[in-house]
């Protein structure tokens, strides 16, 4: 009723304004702020500000250490409420965001990491989808990936919206294998603890006859990735490499595990985890061997493994672009 009364005294107002020219000083404050907000609205297309003063200027720059606490910016702004300083940054475009966790790089690491991709990036996926990645997995018994849960407001600490953890008593198993572009490869229980011996009984009783049996049939080279991890760099495994040309090891950059396709999927692995099913050691080795044969038997289907190859390549071009620095991988 009242926006009807306003409308209809603006009408009146300017059919009056129109005909006798009343002075500005005359006018009604609430009929002129509408003109005011019409007039502006017809010829800029926009609606006059309104409202008390900001106590900032829009021009107001983020903080150059993007990691601080609301209350250590604050003293650095001349800002009374930290509302303020974030309404600002939200309209620059700027939000409190949790940083992404990458494995630490020094200069040296970018150099390897840039080197590598330049060398690799001319290969194509046929290059690709012959190499075998191989890897190592430690599975936690409470093993999950990222939780989500649907519930109301002011309901977050309520006992069924809570996720518990456990301080002790974690069931653990380490697992390795390997995956090429056309699938899940082997996948077996190891110690914990791997050391050189078992690492080169792995490779030899493992490795190797699957892959032959699989995918590469004798005389064939074989191309194995595998990560800068002190076993893998050991003495007594660079000589097993020296006495088995036939199996050709890629140099691998440390601390690259956006470079290594593998390391997708273990991930995927963890999302499908379900921790009612390790309850024991048991129990969490045969649930990690269900879900890597739901994989092998969704080759034909839908391959992860072949989409993770298939990325190598962009993988590599963003090393480049980013001169061997963090990657969206």
């Amino acid at each position: 009723m009242i926006d009807m009364a306003i409308n209809q005294a603006w009408l009146l107002y300017r059919r009056d304004y129109e005909t006798k020219r009343i002075p500005q000083e005359k006018r009604h404050p609430l009929l002129s702020f509408r003109m005011a907000v019409s007039e502006s609205l017809i010829r800029t297309g926009k609606i006059v500000k309104r409202g008390r003063p900001s106590s900032n200027e829009k021009t107001t720059d983020p903080p150059k250490n993007r990691h601080q606490q609301m209350s250590q910016v604050r003293p650095l702004m001349d800002v009374r409420l930290d509302k303020t300083y974030k309404k600002r940054l939200h309209e620059a475009g700027i939000h409190h965001r949790r940083p992404a966790t990458k494995p630490m790089l020094t200069e040296k690491h970018k150099e390897e990491r840039l080197g590598f991709a330049l060398q690799y990036y001319p290969m194509d996926f046929l290059f690709w989808s012959s190499v075998i990645f191989c890897d190592e997995k430690t599975f936690l018994s409470d093993d999950h990936g990222e939780l989500h849960c649907w519930r109301p407001n002011n309901t977050r600490f309520e006992t069924k919206n809570i996720q518990p953890t456990r301080r002790s008593g974690r069931i653990t198993a380490g697992l390795w294998g390997w995956m090429a572009a056309c699938g899940p490869g082997e996948l077996v229980v190891i110690d914990e603890c791997l050391n050189c011996l078992q690492y080169i009984e792995i490779l030899e009783q493992i490795m190797i006859p699957s892959v032959r049996a699989l995918l590469i049939p004798e005389p064939d080279p074989l191309y194995i990735a595998i990560d800068d991890s002190p076993v893998h760099n050991a003495a007594i495994v660079t000589d097993w490499f020296q006495r088995h040309p036939e199996v050709i090891r890629i140099q691998w950059p440390a601390r690259s595990p956006d470079l290594m396709p593998i390391e997708n999927l273990w991930s995927q692995m963890v999302k499908k985890w379900d921790s009612n099913s390790a309850k024991t050691k048991v129990n969490l080795v045969a649930h990690a061997m269900n879900i890597w044969e739901a994989m092998r038997l969704k080759r034909g289907v839908e391959n992860i493994c072949e989409t993770l190859v298939r990325s190598k390549s962009r993988r590599l071009n963003s090393v480049i672009e980013c001169n061997g620095s963090y990657t969206k991988y």
